[in-house]
This record gives C-alpha cells, structure tokens and sequence, in this order.
C-alpha cells in the first residue's frame, strides 16, 4: 500500500498503561522522531508501525523537539492522543489510520523511501592491508520504551572495569553494614498481664467499726 501523512488516533485506559512503542531520534540528535518498535498487546498495536515518523504530538510539532522533550509529553498525555506520522510504501496502513495532506512538503529529513539519506549511510570500501579501520562515525541515539517491563540494572563484571567493579562491592557492602548495625529503634514490647491486686491493712478499715471493749478517755 501507499505511503502518506497519516493522522492516528491513541486510546488507553490510564495513566498505567503504556503505550506501546519504542521511540527514536529528536531534534537534539539530528534524526527525525520515528517509531523502532511497537508492542503486541498495547495500545499503538495495528495504530502506528516500525518506522513511521512523527511529524506532530497533539498540536506541537515534532520536528521542533528534542527526544527528551517527547518523551514528557508522551508520559504526561491523557488517556487520548493524537498523531500525525508518515508512512513509507512498505508498511500497511490499518484500518484507522487517516490520510492527510501533508503540511510539512516533500523534504529529504523526511524521506523513508529509500531516498539519500547519506549523514546515515556510508559506503564501506574494503581495508587495505595493515590499514586500521576508522572509528564509527555514528553515535547511537537515544531510545525511549513505554511499556512497563522494567527491571533494575545490575551491572555485571563484564561490563564494569576493575576499579569500577571494585567501588560497586564497597558500596554494596557498606549498605549491608548500614542495615545490619542499625540502633533498636523500636519500643520495648508490653505483654498483657493481670493486674495485681494490694489488699488493704486491717487497721485501715478497723478504724471505722466501733469496739465495745473501747472506751473513749474521760475529760
């Protein structure tokens, strides 16, 4: 089918459902907003595809923002939200997806056709003997996932150099320290017990009860 601007329609149930798809460039990297992947399940499932690109969010135009500046609004938008993408000719569109005409024109940063799009593509020649390979000319881009599979880092010994490695056990030890050697903070505990009861002395009712065999001293 036919690529195109498209206008898509998102809907989700809450603030905690994510919307699906893994988000890619911005303005802050020289690489237009584009989809790197969508998840099955969620709400951008049949809605958007692997390489659609953004061209506006709501009212704000895409071209203009940053990655981290699309990310917010993605995260701060409400349970409805409306895109405008374009489309290559490899990707079916679905059902709901609207085509529109293009505000934007015909531009190379927008190209997914297969155009030149060479700050991304470089031919290769093949090494000469002894040559050392140049360093990679293309630094990775940012990648944004919404969904909710996440898992904290540990880092691992192959990705940490010794004195890195070394540090994270310090520190990883001081905190077990911290916890074990914490002062008792807590109230002694109060167990339930019956009230013992203190009898009164005798002369402390006797007093009350007159005795026959006491006279009281003549004046």
């Amino acid at each position: 089918m036919a690529g195109g601007i498209f206008t898509v329609d998102l809907a989700r149930d809450g603030q905690a459902t994510p919307w699906g798809f893994r988000l890619h460039g911005g303005k802050d990297v020289g690489c237009p907003l584009s989809v790197q992947r969508v998840f099955l399940g969620t709400p951008s499932e049949g809605e958007i595809h692997r390489g659609d690109v953004i061209l506006m969010i709501g009212n704000k135009d895409a071209r203009h923002l940053t990655h981290q500046e699309a990310t917010d609004i993605f995260r701060k938008a409400g349970n409805n939200l409306k895109l405008v993408i374009q489309r290559g000719k490899h990707v079916p569109t679905s059902g709901s997806s609207t085509p529109v005409n293009s505000p934007f024109g015909s531009t190379p940063f927008l190209n997914l056709s297969g155009g030149p799009v060479t700050m991304y593509h470089f031919a290769a020649s093949p090494p000469s003997a002894g040559s050392t390979p140049p360093p990679p000319m293309i630094k990775p881009l940012p990648t944004t996932q919404f969904t909710d599979n996440y898992r904290p880092y540990t880092p691992d010994s192959q990705s940490m150099t010794d004195e890195e490695s070394q540090e994270y056990l310090v520190e990883k030890h001081r905190e077990r320290q911290s916890i074990a050697s914490q002062a008792h903070r807590t109230f002694p505990l109060i167990t339930p017990q019956a009230k013992p009861r203190h009898d009164l002395p005798t002369g402390s009712y006797l007093r009350f009860v007159s005795d026959p065999n006491w006279k009281s001293p003549q004046s």
